[in-house]
């Protein structure tokens, strides 16, 4: 199925947006979980994890169509979100989860495009920005490609987390890893603050209000420590949540419920202990 690209009419339109956006507050996320940007972002295909720039002026998401699975960008205006396109570096019809780097200019994401050398078929690429939007997609490599590492994203010191709460810590060769939580946890989706003092992940834990529910627990110098809390703000419902990612300000937190992107005030989502405790 054909996917809409940037043709030199939506560029020009893009580059107004963007001017349109520069003195634009940010957005103040809902107490309570609401539908985000419905019939433009959430809509009746499948989307999911969403990550948006911390000024709020950009977003990535990804939309199921099909057996296909998109990014799709899009622009804030003085009138709203844009319509999405297909993002630059998604083009290979199985790519999801993007994930923007906290003040790296660099994308990470999932996808099943070839990738030599890698030892399964789904693995995690990076795509770094420059002046024309997005540099090609490239592998980060071993130990990145030794195995399958699925909706990856990246704390604020580098380190890469992704599903079964595998963590890849950055050295000055490269990646180590992975490394596993001690005592043994269990679940998917993660994704640290952008500040780094806690994890959220999406699992099947004591407790949970039906299917997969969204925990969080705190990190030190990026290891989990504690145990998991619910996430509390009527974030879990009966219809099971996931792909959890914070705005690149940390004021929201955005996750899937029911195949559609929903967002919730950060303040609300975190329980009131771990607000506390924070730093």
């Amino acid at each position: 199925m054909a996917r809409p690209k940037l043709s030199i009419m939506a560029s020009m339109a893009l580059v107004a947006a963007i001017a349109s956006a520069g003195d634009l507050p940010a957005p103040t996320p809902p107490p309570s979980p609401e539908l985000f940007a419905p019939g433009i972002v959430s809509t009746d295909k499948h989307e999911f994890g969403l990550t948006v720039t911390a000024d709020w002026r950009e977003l990535y998401f990804t939309r199921l169509d099909g057996e296909s699975s998109s990014v799709l960008t899009c622009r804030r205006t003085g009138d709203g979100w844009s319509d999405p396109i297909e993002a630059s570096f998604s083009n290979s019809g199985n790519d999801s989860h993007p994930y923007l780097a906290p003040g790296r200019g660099l994308m990470v994401f999932t996808s099943r495009r070839p990738c030599p050398g890698a030892g399964d078929a789904l693995n995690i690429w990076f795509a770094a920005r420059n002046d024309d939007g997005w540099a090609p997609p490239h592998s980060p490599g071993p130990p990145l490609t030794d195995r399958t590492v699925h909706a990856a994203t990246m704390g604020p010191d580098g380190t890469i987390w992704a599903t079964g709460l595998v963590r890849f810590s950055p050295g000055d060769e490269g990646y180590a890893g992975p490394a596993r939580p001690v005592p043994p946890l269990a679940g998917s989706h993660p994704t640290a603050s952008p500040d780094g003092s806690w994890l959220v992940f999406s699992a099947r834990g004591t407790g949970s209000v039906g299917g997969k529910d969204l925990y969080v627990v705190r990190l030190v110098d990026g290891r989990i420590q504690g145990e998991p809390t619910p996430l509390a703000g009527g974030v879990n419902s009966s219809v099971g949540e996931s792909s959890p990612t914070f705005s690149g300000d940390g004021t929201a937190l955005f996750f899937s419920r029911g195949g559609q992107i929903y967002w919730v005030a950060t303040d609300t989502a975190l329980p009131s202990s771990n607000r506390e405790e924070g730093p």
